[in-house]
């Protein structure tokens, strides 16, 4: 009974984070084909498409009633992962309005990105109508929905809430693998209510760690996109984990609204999605070459061919393949026209300006002096055994002691912490991660290998990165000893909980200060924004903005009488800089 339970909670967080990807994935259709349509982005043509998509929805649900599917339990499991969805979602918009981004890039280029956007630009049929490289060459993906809540809601800030949502979507999808895992019985195995309360309390405790990523958390409420890329890329895992456990489609096509959306946030992401879906397809054939025993199991070469035949031929097997492909093929040629194909016709390469002819070298000085010349791998065990700080040339990485642990290295963390980027005690899960790993293969050595096949394709993932010593740039970094708390739990042996626990102590420890560090610095410099500006209302003002477009909108929004001047008209003696932004303002 307990076990039918956890499998029941785990189709209802399924549920429940497939709603919340939804909402984003509406977001970003309706954005996309008012813009094909050349149609205005306005409140009511982003309103009339979120309809249609809603009628649509709900005819598909009529359908499945029809068919025959349990209309009961269908209905209550829906209806509570809409309220709950549309909860998290009003949360998410209402905190993302009330916490400003404060971050350089955030307040640079996304912005203005954003703002564009919403005011008039096209990128489908204008590629190159903004003056500004980045805007013009990069994926716009989470610009568009952030353009589209914008629209909604008057708000330039609410844009936000899209890495709120995708982050609620990533925890739901986590916890509903890790409730499907956990259900499972061994034969003769029974399990006590303190039982079940363990493996509750530990699923919840792991997704939650998970979802608050570090990286996740310090890009919260900034217009980053490498937190949402750790969402996203969570939640494409436990989605394609969650369809390997159980072959049910709605975790297949959650998978592929991953793949679109991460396909076009960043470059980087394409590799990212394709690894991770062909780590899921080898594990499908892996499974079903185990399972299928009618007859191969005598050996001989006519029993592996019966075997492997059987394997091909299984729907479960070229499902997933199928629409894995098809919407990668999808994701890039004609939603992500611009920019894969745009890039590839009109610079030679679709990374372009990262690669390809005249490619912007951005690493060299973004990096520690003492990592210049070196590989991929010493970068790597340096960074994550170093102090937790923001480096960049000419300054060079400094060692930390392992004991005693310096918990103030947590207040250095920020959206583009380089080193140790996942906080101080990144040192010692480097190292208890194989040693747990290797302790679960040791006892347990079923688990232990499932366990490592999923770390090693989240390691390759992170290693086909050549910068993985950045902890921005490889998110999913941090899903990795989690993979093997997640197996300590399941190996349902005290010694292996014991040190699984240890582990997640560390992990849970870490994400919440994080969080905790990151929501608060971001809501005390919110409050000195609004400050300022709640100072200039009823004042005139002169703004020198250089490249921040952050100042102008604020103004705008809280009826700010301002005008923008070049640096040489500021009038006043002693300009004044605008909080967290390299503007100057003359407030008369």
């Amino acid at each position: 009974m307990q076990n039918r339970n956890f499998r029941l909670a785990a189709k209802w967080c399924i549920a429940v984070s497939g709603c919340l990807f939804g909402l984003v994935a509406a977001l970003y259709a309706a954005m996309f084909v008012v813009l094909l349509l050349r149609l205005p982005v306005t409140r009511m043509t982003l309103s009339l498409g979120l309809l249609v998509m809603a009628a649509a929805v709900a005819a598909f649900a009529i359908w499945r009633l029809r068919r025959g599917a349990p209309g009961g339990s269908l209905w209550l499991r829906g209806g509570s992962a809409l309220l709950i969805s549309a909860i998290c979602a009003a949360v998410s918009v209402y905190s993302a309005g009330v916490i400003y981004d404060t971050s350089y890039d955030g307040q640079v280029y996304h912005y203005f990105a954003v703002l564009q956007l919403q005011s008039g630009w096209n990128p489908i049929y204008d590629p190159m109508g903004i003056d500004l490289i980045w805007v013009n060459h990069y994926p716009k993906g989470v610009w568009f929905i952030a353009a589209a809540i914008y629209t909604l809601t008057g708000f330039a800030e609410t844009g936000k809430a899209v890495n709120v949502i995708v982050m609620a979507s990533s925890f739901f999808a986590a916890l509903a693998v890790l409730l499907a895992v956990f259900s499972a019985e061994r034969k003769g195995e029974a399990f006590s209510g303190l039982s079940a309360l363990s493996r509750g309390s530990a699923a919840v405790l792991i997704a939650a760690s998970a979802a608050m990523n570090p990286v996740t958390s310090m890009q919260l409420f900034t217009y980053y996109n490498d937190g949402i890329i750790g969402s996203l890329l969570l939640l494409l895992a436990a989605a394609l984990a969650y369809f390997t456990y159980t072959y049910e489609r709605r975790a297949l096509w959650l998978s592929a609204g991953a793949v679109v959306l991460l396909i076009n946030v960043k470059f980087t992401a394409i590799a990212y999605a394709g690894i991770l879906c062909a780590t899921m397809v080898a594990a499908v054939a892996i499974r079903l070459w185990l399972e299928n025993k009618d007859g191969s199991m005598q050996g001989g070469e006519g029993g592996v061919k019966a075997r492997l035949l059987a394997v091909l031929k299984a729907r479960a097997m070229w499902r997933p393949i199928t629409v894995l492909l098809a919407t990668a093929a999808v994701a890039v040629v004609v939603i992500g026209w611009n920019p894969y194909v745009f890039n590839t016709v009109k610079q030679g390469h679709p990374f372009y300006p990262l690669a390809g002819k005249g490619a912007l070298d951005i690493m060299t000085v973004n990096s520690p002096a003492d990592f210049h010349n070196h590989t991929r791998w010493y970068k790597f065990a340096v960074s994550y055994t170093s102090k937790t700080e923001d480096v960049i040339a000419p300054n060079v990485t400094h060692r930390s002691a392992w004991w005693p642990i310096d918990w103030r290295q947590f207040a250095n963390l920020n959206v583009d912490t380089r080193i140790a980027g996942f906080g101080p005690l990144s040192r010692w899960l480097l190292v208890l991660t194989p040693a747990l790993g290797l302790l679960i293969v040791m006892l347990r050595w079923r688990v232990g290998v499932v366990a490592a096949f999923a770390g090693a394709g989240l390691l390759a993932s992170v290693f086909i990165n050549p910068e993985p010593w950045w902890a921005r740039y490889v998110p999913q970094l941090w899903l990795v000893p989690l993979v093997f708390v997640a197996a300590a739990w399941r190996a349902r042996q005290w010694l292996l909980r014991g040190a699984g626990a240890a582990v997640l102590a560390m992990c849970f420890i870490s994400a919440y200060l994080c969080a905790d560090i990151s929501i608060g610095r971001a809501y005390k410099q919110s409050q000195e924004v609004k400050a300022q500006l709640q100072d200039m209302q009823g004042k005139q003002v002169a703004l020198f903005s250089e490249a921040f477009k952050a100042p102008a909108q604020r103004m705008k929004e809280w009826g700010i009488d301002y005008r923008e001047v070049k640096k040489e008209d500021l009038r006043c003696k002693q300009p004044v800089t605008a909080a967290y932004a390299a503007s100057l303002l003359c407030i008369e």
